[in-house]
């Protein structure tokens, strides 16, 4: 499946990314309630970001795809 930026990334990708050897936080938002929350969670936390939960995307503060 391609996600909607139209760019296949896995997981094991994700948790290798770096510059000149230093991790890249990531920060994931989730929104709606078909988000994998634990996912996203886990991905946050091991590359030294934030998940945040939000209901819809006006509470994001982004336009509707």
């Amino acid at each position: 499946m391609t996600p909607p930026d139209g760019i296949a990334t896995s997981l094991a990708e994700l948790y290798g990314l770096s510059v000149s050897g230093v991790n890249i936080p990531i920060y994931t938002v989730g929104v709606g309630h078909e988000v994998d929350e634990e996912l996203q969670r886990q991905l946050s936390r091991y590359m030294g970001g934030e998940y945040y939960a939000k209901t819809d995307y006006a509470s994001a503060g982004v336009a509707a795809p």
